[in-house]
């Protein structure tokens, strides 16, 4: 395949969203693309722009924390995608989330089964949330006015 072929396959690919260095490379790998191709059309997307982690990183960082994911669960997806940690802090700072009014929109959209304190931090865990966000959103009003009565667990 030919180096201009490659690239037209990873710009259909960076047409419909953002992509992770590291993602593009593994559709280009199933692709069943040389390496060396792989290479030059991953550094041709870096040069011209169309390719960007910190892009990727922004981008996941809305989407998933508007569908209710906590930090540590964004932070795993980036890791798994190699994004470098600065890039990730970075990306973290320029979308700036509120954790606490997430966790509150999470609960009152699904809320726990059981609804007492220690329930909804279990809830709130398995969706990816870091200790201190749960932690405010426990003791805010958001809590008890999210009619979970509030117990001592």
């Amino acid at each position: 395949m030919q180096c201009k072929q490659a690239k037209a396959i990873a710009l259909r690919l960076l047409a419909r969203r953002e992509h992770a260095v590291a993602e593009l490379r593994a559709k280009l790998i199933l692709r069943k693309l040389p390496n060396q191709l792989i290479d030059q059309v991953i550094q041709a997307m870096l040069d011209a722009d169309y390719l960007s982690d910190q892009r990727y990183a922004e981008a996941l960082i809305r989407v998933r924390s508007g569908k209710g994911y906590g930090l540590h669960y964004i932070q795993s997806i980036l890791d798994g995608f190699n994004i470098d940690r600065q890039i990730q802090e970075t990306a973290f700072s320029q979308v700036s989330v509120d954790w606490v009014k997430v966790a509150k929109d999470y609960c009152k959209k699904k809320p726990p089964k059981n609804k007492t304190k220690l329930a909804c931090k279990a809830h709130l865990y398995k969706r990816g949330f870091d200790d201190t966000s749960i932690t405010q959103y426990i003791k805010s009003d958001f809590f008890a006015s999210d009619a979970i009565d509030v117990y001592d667990d």
